[in-house]
């Protein structure tokens, strides 16, 4: 970390399905029931519109 700088955070982000692609990566038996899977997203522009930090998730009051 920077001296100085902020700390880092949990931001989550919403993209659209087309700026994103779903990596098939889970191969073992036991995890293919949970419908995990990877994503990837590269060169993506999040505008802060589109985006909620960790702790913002948990108030009582929801974001929008």
């Amino acid at each position: 970390m920077i001296e100085g700088s902020d700390p880092p955070r949990l931001v989550y982000a919403l993209l659209d399905r087309s700026a994103f692609v779903i990596v098939d990566n889970w191969d073992t038996i036991g995890m293919r029931g949970t419908g995990s899977k990877r994503v990837a997203a590269d060169g993506v522009f999040v505008p802060n519109l589109r985006t909620i930090t960790a702790p913002g998730t948990s108030d009582e009051v929801p974001p929008g």
